[in-house]
């Protein structure tokens, strides 16, 4: 009795820890052109079902990153996991990026910020699932980076307080199961401006404007970091499938 009162005391500081979490909301993709879910089916093999925020086709799984959060710390990029943070900033892990779909007529380009210092990732050419851009390489070890997008319709920034619309322009999933060791995201890009002022058209928010995959690989820690971090990373694990249980 007393390991279950002691679980459900855990459960209940679980819950109020993650309770500031959120999700921006994603708008119906026009007639024309797939949804996410669509667009997940064939990248990944098809037969996904959303439950809540995430995606399971039984062998992958997409889980979705947090928009918000009352404390924001830059994500792993190689071994940050949902729950962590939020996908406004990065940190710590070398990795390589290329466009895997578009459905915008407007230009995009990706780009990393490191503090005002821009480096240049790829232009993309093609529309749908027949794009092309360089599979770009890129690292962030010790220093916070954003990712920008920009083109036709301007740029825009990972954190959407760096944004004049104020507006999220950028959704991302962690996506496990590939088969692969490299830690793998995937982000979905909206490429308009929200104004309420313009017609509805300008504001879709359905995030398939550019779509890039992201596979990071692990900066290696001395023995010892890694013991550490095995302990700790139970506790870890019991309060990121909390917070999903629980839908926050």
């Amino acid at each position: 009795m007393r390991s279950i009162a002691i679980l459900a005391a855990s459960a209940a500081v679980a819950i109020s820890s993650v309770a500031f979490a959120g999700f921006t909301k994603i708008g119906a993709a026009p007639a024309s052109e797939p949804s996410q879910h669509s667009i997940i089916n064939t990248l990944y093999g098809g037969g996904f079902h959303k439950i809540g925020d995430d995606f399971f086709n039984g062998a992958v799984t997409l889980r979705r990153v947090d928009d918000a959060m009352s404390v924001t710390p830059s994500m792993n990029i190689a071994r940050g996991t949902i729950g962590d943070t939020t996908d406004a900033s990065w940190i710590d892990g070398h990795f390589t990026a290329r466009a895997v779909a578009k459905f915008s007529n407007n230009s995009q380009s990706l780009s990393i910020d490191r503090g005002g210092s821009v480096s240049h990732l790829f232009d993309v050419t093609g529309y749908g699932y027949d794009v092309s851009s360089t599979t770009a390489h890129g690292k962030c070890m010790g220093e916070m980076m954003t990712f920008t997008r920009s083109g036709d319709s301007g740029t825009h920034s990972s954190d959407m307080t760096r944004n004049a619309d104020g507006r999220d322009h950028m959704i991302t999933y962690e996506v496990l199961g590939l088969g692969t060791k490299e830690k793998t995201w995937l982000m979905f890009w909206e490429d308009l401006d929200f104004s309420p002022s313009l017609p509805k058209r300008r504001t879709h928010s359905d995030y398939n404007d550019l779509v890039v995959e992201i596979r990071a690989t692990a900066v290696p820690l001395p023995a010892a970091v890694w013991a550490g971090g095995a302990l700790l990373g139970t506790a870890g694990v019991f309060r990121k499938r909390l917070k999903r249980a629980v839908g926050m």
